[in-house]
């Protein structure tokens, strides 16, 4: 993406490419897994996390569904409030599970 291209991206796009690949991240979900939990094709989910795409509120709230987080956390500039968490959850499921 050029830097032209980033400057038309709002900051608040931004953030939710940057939240949700990072919730995605640490689930160790892949763009495909998102995609299916969703109802959405995998190249949709890419362009979110590019920016590319303006999100509607409907669809908004399938990922916010799907990562099992108010739809404000995916809005949030706050990096750290919930991402850390499901890992911990995952190892400690993994660990006495």
């Amino acid at each position: 993406m050029t830097n032209k291209e980033k400057a038309g991206i709002t900051s608040t796009r931004r953030i939710l490419a940057k939240k949700i690949k990072l919730l995605r991240f640490s689930r160790g979900w892949s763009q495909e897994t998102l995609a299916e939990l969703c109802g959405f094709h995998r190249s949709y989910i890419a362009n979110i996390e590019s920016g590319k795409h303006n999100v509607s509120l409907d669809n908004l709230e399938r990922i916010a569904e799907a990562f099992e987080v108010p739809i404000a956390e995916l809005l949030n500039p706050d990096f750290k409030m919930r991402i850390e968490e499901p890992m911990a959850v995952y190892l400690l499921d993994a660990a006495y599970g």
